[in-house]
């Protein structure tokens, strides 16, 4: 392994991943394990360094699996972030001083999300809600039962504040307004989990992926947060073969795999690390920051008259 600046890569990367870090004009974040340390929190050093690369003309993007309505002010107040790709890239967002609107929505037909999730529950005993327009809902009494599942107290809790519980829940969905943007489920336990995966599998036509260990996240076919990504950097005039991407879960996999730069951290899991051209010092050691340190420098380096 080689490094550049705080990047440890294979030898045979280096020079083409420095090249594409110089050249860089969109970065997409992750948030859980790459841009929150553990407590959930942006440091002062995370803070810095986006306002720093900011204002080197670069868009900095939070790219998550957290749907409107649970996106923290912690990130959508940070000076300089406009925009927000969140469900897994089913939404794009608009940050303004009125709040975060929607700009763009994908997401599966009301219709056949709810006989997917008729079918789910008719075969499993498993939590279940939807988004749809950046609200997340759930049937009754359905957050109640958090804790029975294979989830943190933390997790259960945030569970029990953030759904809106609906009567008669599969024909509310059939009769959304909108795209659903995600089904998001938990089994009881990591057997049943599997079970769960595997059925979905075999039926088809999704796309699968989960930010936590322990959640199975329903999209529709082709979307993820590189989709997203991709979009919003057409959509700002910008190149989108000079993207910089960061992550550490299994729904960053496809944005560091499509990015020019693609950066995971190094407390994510061996299977998004080796889909990675590098890693970067883990989410509790801002390593969000080093990276976006080193991206400022390098551009202004190739600035620099020889």
């Amino acid at each position: 392994m080689e490094s550049i600046g705080p990047i440890s890569c294979d030898a045979d990367r280096r020079a083409a991943l420095l090249e594409c870090l110089s050249k860089v004009e969109t970065v997409a974040l992750d948030l859980d394990g790459t841009l929150f340390d553990d407590e959930k929190e942006v440091s002062a050093e995370n803070r810095r360094a986006i306002r720093r690369t900011v204002s080197a003309g670069v868009l900095v993007v939070p790219a998550t699996g957290r749907v409107r309505a649970v996106l923290p002010e912690s990130v959508t107040g940070i000076d300089g972030i406009d925009y927000v790709v969140g469900a897994n890239g089913s939404s794009v967002m608009k940050v303004g001083d009125d709040g975060v609107a929607l700009l763009r929505e994908r997401g599966l037909d009301p219709r056949g999300a709810a006989d997917l999730v008729s079918d789910l529950l008719r075969r499993f005993d498993i939590y279940v809600d939807v988004t749809c327009a950046g609200t997340i809902y759930a049937p009754v009494g359905m957050t109640a039962r958090a804790a029975e599942f294979d989830m943190s107290p933390f997790q259960a809790g945030f569970v029990m504040r953030t759904r809106v519980e609906t009567p008669d829940f599969l024909r509310f969905v059939a009769s959304l307004p909108g795209p659903v943007e995600r089904v998001n489920l938990y089994a009881h336990d990591e057997g049943e989990w599997g079970r769960v995966h595997d059925w979905l599998c075999h039926r088809g036509g999704l796309e699968l992926s989960n930010s936590l260990d322990t959640n199975i996240e329903i999209n529709e076919v082709g979307v993820s947060k590189w989709d997203g990504i991709s979009w919003l950097a057409a959509h700002t005039g910008r190149d989108a073969s000079h993207v910089l991407a960061m992550g550490d879960g299994t729904n960053d996999v496809a944005m560091l795999t499509s990015a020019s730069c693609g950066i995971a951290m190094a407390n994510a899991p061996e299977v998004v690390r080796a889909s990675a051209d590098g890693v970067a010092p883990a989410n509790t050691s801002d390593g969000v920051a080093a990276v976006l340190d080193l991206v400022c420098d390098l551009r202004s380096s190739r600035r620099m008259p020889a």
